[in-house]
């Protein structure tokens, strides 16, 4: 969502790194189909770039495992100014989430 919010789309790769959904702004679409899945990879790609013809156009990835037993889910990422920002913003939400999840009032 933090990539789509600054203008960017994402491309979602499966396991063995084929593509399962290609250069979309299409929240709904991304949510299903990543639901099912344990592993994937997150492609954040600047459009602008691309028209270019920029080989720079993607602007990270990260490695989601969602089955993990700790909390990590993002296993790996590609180190840049932006993925690190990225990073910061995933794990802030992540926590919180962890925390709402976590809250016992929170099922009543």
């Amino acid at each position: 969502m933090w990539g789509l919010n600054h203008g960017y789309n994402i491309t979602i790769l499966d396991e063995n790194k084929k593509k399962i959904l290609n250069n979309t702004h299409d929240y709904q679409k991304i949510c299903s189909t990543i639901k099912d899945m344990y592993k994937f990879v997150i492609v954040i790609i600047d459009q602008t770039k691309k028209r270019e013809k920029n080989p720079n156009h993607i602007k990270g990835w990260g490695l989601a495992i969602t089955d993990n037993e700790d909390e990590d889910i993002i296993s790996d990422y590609s180190t840049n100014k932006f993925m690190d920002k990225w990073e910061e913003q995933f794990s802030k939400f992540h926590e919180e989430l962890n925390q709402i999840l976590n809250n016992e009032n929170y099922w009543r």
